[in-house]
């Protein structure tokens, strides 16, 4: 062997066995070596996806209902307003003015005991010429006549003091002629008309007047 490195010549060593490439893995006799399950998992997770080591997708996260939020309270719905009320209230309104308005219109009479209390007092209710009417809202009496009977013309003066009936209509009353014709008068709650012939008498009807009820 020295004299071959003087002569400046090595001899060629064993010649080393050619290395076989299988991918990324190689051997010496150019078989490929078997992977281990491991590595088969590991290799089909970087194919699915392209990324070694292979990442987990996240989970989508999971809504709550604002409710369950901590600190969240569900705002309160607040009705709507009802306008029934309102219409209802309207129509009472408009049916009461116009029950007013047609009250107002309607002459209601008033009830008054004045005259049944006159007869009374001058105990004529049963007087012959002397006759109430209206359920005691009115009466009728005549005086006797030259040709007919009838009251007492002082039986009449009593009922009209009872009535408080002015000294001008009993004057009136008093000088009323067959030529005058029928008259009338009114004062406080009454209403009175009379006529006057010799032949009848004096002929007169009270009444309670119509404004009393009216309000007048």
């Amino acid at each position: 062997m020295s004299q071959h490195r003087e002569a400046g010549e090595i001899p060629p060593g064993p010649a080393k066995p050619e290395l076989q490439e299988t991918g990324s893995h190689r051997t010496s006799d150019g078989n490929a070596p078997s992977p281990s399950p491991q590595a088969a998992q590991q290799d089909r997770a970087a194919g699915s996806s392209g990324i070694w080591p292979p990442v987990a997708s996240p989970a989508p996260p999971v809504q709550q209902p604002p409710s369950s939020i901590p600190g969240n309270k569900p705002e309160p719905i607040a009705p709507r307003p009802s306008r029934k009320h309102l219409v209802f209230g309207a129509a009472g309104l408009g049916l009461g003015l116009l029950a007013g308005i047609g009250l107002g219109q309607i002459n209601i009479p008033l009830t008054s005991h004045a005259i049944e209390a006159a007869a009374e007092t001058c105990s004529v209710s049963d007087t012959f010429g002397v006759d109430m009417g209206d359920n005691g809202q009115s009466i009728s009496m005549s005086s006797e006549g030259e040709d007919s009977a009838g009251a007492e013309y002082a039986d009449i003066t009593c009922v009209l003091a009872e009535l408080e009936v002015p000294d001008s209509v009993e004057t009136r009353i008093g000088t009323t002629r067959a030529l005058d014709g029928r008259q009338s008068a009114e004062w406080d709650t009454f209403a009175a008309s009379w006529g006057y012939h010799p032949d009848s008498g004096l002929n007169i009807v009270v009444e309670v007047a119509d404004k009393v009820g009216a309000g007048i």
